[in-house]
């Protein structure tokens, strides 16, 4: 074979292999192509595996700071991996916490109290577990609410108790001061004009007091049924007025009243009534050491109500104490139970009525008592 013949073949064998690389190129790209093509769709399907971990890592987030209860995630070392809002809320100034012994209490107690600096101390439940071999959970739950019920049954149960055994007591102290009272006012109409008939007056008041005292404390721990009769409050109005004059008399203060061309019929219990009237004077006379004024105004509009006045010229009382005066046991005075007013309040809830008092100090204080009137029928105007 010449020299150009085989020139020829090896030009021939070049384009046969620049061919077959060519073709082998051609393929590897396809194979490339195909790799990129697929590494793209697994990259595409990481990312959005790994935005849906994100997302349910978030919603997870939130649902635990959501709850109410702590919790928090140690791993295995006990090094804190994450810990909810109510954690942060919980703890207080515990917080950064880096390890589990960071922990202002004992974990493995049931029960424990959690001081906190600037706050109240928490009573909390906590549940301390493992998770396999991943770490720790510890959970705490605010029992503080709880306990501060717990305590106010127990307080109310003792209450009650203690309720029951004042109501016996002050039963079987009423029976003889109504004797009391009875012979010292029998004693009073004997005496007539002697001198000794103040003596007489004044054991006749003081049992009055002490009687209504007692009355106020077994209203306050017992419950009453009203006595709902027809009466004309007018009468009712005249009749205490005239029971109250020993006491009025024997405190200097004048007793005003002003009911004229008024017709006040309602259905309502008298003696109670007479008791909430009662609880009104006896303030009003404390309220005029020196004397005073106390009056009575009966008023009758076309709302469907009858309004009663009860107006002393006593000392007053405080703008800061007026919204508590009718709450059970409060007293501006050093003598007294702070029950007077709570037990008019009751009367007049009990009578479908309501009472507001307005005082200006130095000058006067004013309680106002608004009862549903009854028309003609017996009805309640405001009901028909």
């Amino acid at each position: 074979m010449g020299e150009i013949e085989l020139l020829n073949k090896a030009f021939s064998d070049f384009a046969e292999a620049s061919r077959t690389l060519e073709e082998y190129y051609k393929g590897l790209e396809n194979q490339v192509r195909s790799l990129r093509l697929e590494v793209e769709e697994k990259n595409q399907a990481l990312e959005k595996s790994l935005a849906e971990t994100e997302r349910s890592r978030r919603f997870l987030n939130n649902i635990l700071d959501g709850i109410p209860t702590a919790i928090l995630v140690f791993n295995q070392e006990g090094k804190i991996l994450h810990s909810n809002s109510a954690s942060k809320n919980l703890l207080g100034d515990s917080f950064p916490l880096d390890n589990v012994l960071d922990l202002p209490f004992d974990i493995s107690e049931n029960e424990v109290l959690i001081n906190r600096k600037g706050s109240k101390p928490v009573n909390a439940m906590i549940n301390y577990s493992g998770v396999g071999n991943v770490g720790s959970v510890l959970v705490i739950q605010d029992i503080t609410r709880l306990k501060e019920l717990e305590y106010q049954a127990e307080l109310n149960r003792r209450l009650a108790a203690m309720g029951e055994l004042v109501a016996k007591i002050a039963h079987e102290i009423r029976n003889p001061l109504g004797s009391i009272e009875l012979f010292a006012s029998m004693l009073s109409h004997d005496l007539g004009n002697s001198p000794l008939r103040d003596v007489a007056d004044g054991i006749s008041t003081g049992v009055k007091t002490l009687v209504n005292t007692l009355n106020n404390m077994l209203m306050y721990t017992r419950t009453r049924k009203i006595r709902r009769i027809p009466l004309d409050l007018k009468n009712v109005l005249n009749e205490f007025v005239n029971d109250i004059t020993p006491l009025t008399q024997r405190n200097n203060i004048k007793v005003v009243l002003d009911d004229a061309n008024v017709v006040a019929h309602m259905a309502g219990d008298a003696e109670l009534i007479k008791q909430a009237l009662y609880n009104l004077s006896i303030n009003a006379v404390h309220a005029m050491p020196d004397g005073g004024t106390l009056s009575f105004i009966l008023d009758t509009s076309s709302d469907g109500y009858i309004r009663l006045l009860v107006k002393d010229t006593g000392s007053g009382i405080v703008s800061e104490s007026l919204e508590n005066v009718f709450d059970p046991f409060f007293s501006t005075k050093d003598r007294g139970n702070g029950l007077g007013l709570s037990i008019v309040r009751m009367v007049m809830k009990e009578h479908d009525g309501s009472v507001d008092v307005s005082s200006r100090v130095g000058e006067s204080t004013e309680f106002t008592l608004v009862f549903p009137r009854k028309n003609s029928e017996g009805e309640d105007d405001i009901n028909a």
